[in-house]
């Protein structure tokens, strides 16, 4: 079924009409410029079909630089993966992700009444404080595209959308506080990243505002030959080519 919006409502508002239109029990997300291994759809259902514990399953992918001729990496999460992992970077990405339907109405949804910059981490928070079970299926059963020298817009509002995602499971309640002690972490790897991205792209000014926000949050990040921060924009460089 195809189904085209009258207005672009964003990433968010799409998944929820397309998740209130199917019928299935088992629901797969695959953005536009993703691919699915050819057994993808099968590995997931076979899985959740012999555990019916489990809520939610996702697997490693496979990473293309922009020509899709050259394999950047094979990104595997980790096996068991944790609310902290998910606070303190991106590990999956929605096409990564299949989820029961039961769980995805038992969280309320895609939050497309406020569409966050880093939704899956609200996604994903929601569900493991709701108490869904995660489960691996240790394959790379689909394929993402990266574009080099890609030119973002609004950086300063993205970093702070970013920023109240993460925040928003940090503040619920359910929140564990040795998960909450991550908070700092969380949104150092948050504003070192956009710090990169508007250096990148000659947004100097701002840059190195969000250089100022990194070292408030850990001062240490400049310290070290090489440093931490130096680090981490040559790894972020090299993903880039």
């Amino acid at each position: 079924i195809y189904i085209e919006n009258e207005v672009n409502r964003g990433a968010d508002a799409a998944r929820n009409i397309a998740i209130k239109a199917s019928k299935g029990e088992i629901l797969f997300f695959l953005d536009q410029d993703d691919i699915f291994h050819p057994e993808k759809l099968m590995r997931h259902v076979d899985y959740l079909s012999k555990h019916p514990e489990i809520g939610f399953t996702y697997n490693a992918r496979i990473e293309f630089f922009h020509s899709s001729r050259v394999i950047r990496r094979i990104w595997k999460p980790p096996n068991h993966l944790t609310l902290i992992d998910i606070l303190l970077s991106h590990q999956l990405s929605p096409s990564d992700m299949v989820i029961r339907r039961e769980w995805a109405y038992r969280i309320g949804l895609w939050d497309e009444e406020h569409p966050y910059t880093g939704s899956e981490m609200i996604f994903l928070g929601h569900l493991y404080l709701a108490g869904c079970k995660f489960a691996s299926i240790e394959r790379a059963l689909n394929f993402r595209r990266f574009y080099s020298g890609r030119v973002f817009s609004n950086l300063y509002e993205k970093c702070i959308s970013e920023q109240e995602a993460r925040d928003k499971i940090f503040s619920d309640p359910r929140c564990p506080r040795e998960v909450s002690a991550f908070r700092d972490a969380s949104q150092l790897n948050n504003v070192v990243i956009f710090a990169y991205l508007a250096l990148s792209q000659n947004e100097t000014r701002l840059g190195q505002e969000f250089l100022r926000r990194a070292i408030r949050f850990k001062p240490t990040i400049i310290e070290g030959e090489p440093c931490e921060l130096i680090s981490d924009f040559v790894n972020y460089s090299v993903e880039d080519e």
